[in-house]
């Protein structure tokens, strides 16, 4: 068994190489997620197992990094798509935001010109009621005119009727 002439650090360093694949330099342990432990485990996995092989220890390798880079790629994914949600809301909290800020200030302004409308009404019901007291007024005047009238006509028949009954001296 060729396995057993590799050293524990050889062991520990083949990984680091192949789960560096693509990168121009070997991996320190604290690049790898899990660390020393992870390295240390798979050789612990591996000296556990009977009548393995190097190719067995580099199958076990691979194997294990192409469920990691899986399964990266799927958190990444859903991290990116959960991000892209996240930027959504926070464009959509921005827009309410700015909604409600659009809101207040016509709200206010609703305000203010049913405050106007407010005052121009009681001022439009203040000038008609003082037209109809105007207008009250003058019919009363005119009940008055034209009793006065009736009145003056009357003294004025009474006056003809005297002036007719006087004769010249």
């Amino acid at each position: 068994q060729a396995m057993e002439s590799w050293s524990t650090e050889s062991m520990l360093r083949v990984p680091r190489m192949l789960l560096a694949a693509g990168s121009k330099q070997e991996l320190k342990d604290e690049d790898i997620a899990g660390g020393r432990d992870l390295l240390e485990a798979f050789n612990i996995v591996h000296q556990t197992a009977v009548n393995c092989t190097p190719r067995h220890y580099i199958t076990l390798l691979n194997t294990y990094s192409q469920v990691y880079t899986q399964k990266r790629d799927s958190v990444q994914r859903k991290q990116s798509h959960l991000q892209a949600g996240v930027s959504k809301l926070n464009f959509a909290a921005e827009h309410v935001a700015d909604l409600k800020h659009k809101a207040a200030s016509q709200s206010a302004l609703l305000a203010e010109k049913q405050a106007e409308a407010d005052a121009a009404l009681k001022q439009i019901t203040a000038a008609m009621e003082q037209a109809g007291d105007q207008k009250r007024e003058m019919e009363v005047l005119k009940g008055r005119q034209a009793e006065e009238s009736q009145k003056l006509e009357k003294r004025k028949k009474a006056i003809d009727v005297e002036l007719s009954q006087i004769e010249p001296l």
